[in-house]
C-alpha cells in the first residue's frame, strides 16, 4: 500500500487512529553508553481529542517518590511508565498508531 492509500484509509478510520510521540535523553546526555531512556509517551486519540500521557515524572507523582529521589529510582520508574504504556496498548487492539516526531 502507497502513502497516499495509506493516508486516506487512516483519515477514513479517524475512530481507530492514535498519534503517538516520545521523549527520551538524548545519546549525549550522561547515560554511560547505554540506550536513551524514555522519559515519557504522549497518546493522542485523533477523532475524540483525548490525550494519554505516561511519564517517569507522573509514576513518581503518583507513588508519592519524593523529588530528590526520583533519580536513584529512574530505572524502576521508567520500568512502570512502560509497564502502564504497554498495558494501555494491549486494552486498544484495533488502534491504528501514528508516530510523529517532534524536533525541539
Amino acid at each position: 500500500m502507497g502513502i497516499r492509500e495509506t493516508l486516506k484509509e487512516l483519515k477514513g478510520n479517524l475512530n481507530s487512529l492514535r498519534v503517538i510521540h516520545y521523549s527520551c535523553q538524548t545519546l549525549s546526555d550522561a547515560n554511560e553508553g547505554y540506550s536513551p531512556r524514555i522519559t515519557s509517551i504522549a497518546v493522542l486519540h485523533v477523532e475524540r481529542s483525548i490525550m494519554h500521557s505516561f511519564s517517569i515524572h507522573l509514576v513518581a507523582e503518583e507513588e508519592k517518590v519524593d523529588r530528590n529521589s526520583i533519580e536513584t529510582e529512574y530505572d524502576r520508574l521508567e520500568g512502570e511508565m512502560l509497564l502502564r504504556f504497554y498495558r494501555f496498548v494491549g486494552e486498544n487492539p484495533d488502534t491504528r498508531w501514528l508516530h510523529c516526531v517532534i524536533n525541539a
